[in-house]
């Protein structure tokens, strides 16, 4: 449940929306401020909170903050196939693998394709501009052909 809550791409849209990116100032050179420095500035805050306040006051604002941005019912969605695909590895005594099959890097741009072997069986192939992305494909595809059929 946690790993759902604090992926990137929520911790993230919560920090927009929090407008932290106003408050930050940075010296990035001619880079852009990545989507992801707003991210970690609101995992920052919620420590100094934390830190500042304690567990109790900490607790109710992010509870807060995750029913105000829908976050609490995301905690149930299945979206990471990747973790679904682990749990049930654990569960049945099966192995993952996954393989980098290609890597390119142009213009600052990465690609990545990726086999996901079960018990050193392909099971699932993906792509995409991350191997994180291009695993979460390739165990997409692993559970919609394999997890049905063994549970």
């Amino acid at each position: 449940m946690k790993s759902k809550v604090v992926r990137r791409e929520n911790l993230n849209m919560v920090g927009y929306t929090l407008k932290i990116h106003e408050l930050l100032h940075l010296n990035l050179g001619r880079q852009e401020m990545h989507d992801s420095i707003v991210g970690n500035a609101l995992e920052a805050m919620i420590g100094a909170v934390y830190l500042d306040r304690g567990y109790n006051v900490t607790r109710d604002i992010v509870l807060r903050l995750l029913k105000q941005h829908g976050l609490d019912t995301k905690v149930h969605d299945d979206l990471d196939y990747k973790s679904k695909l682990h749990e049930w590895s654990q569960k049945h005594k099966r192995t993952i693998e996954f393989r980098v099959l290609a890597h390119k890097n142009e213009g600052g741009t990465s690609f990545y394709r990726v086999m996901l072997l079960i018990d050193g069986a392909e099971s699932g192939t993906g792509e995409g501009n991350s191997k994180k992305t291009a695993e979460q494909k390739a165990a997409k595809i692993a559970c919609e052909n394999h997890l049905s059929k063994d549970t």
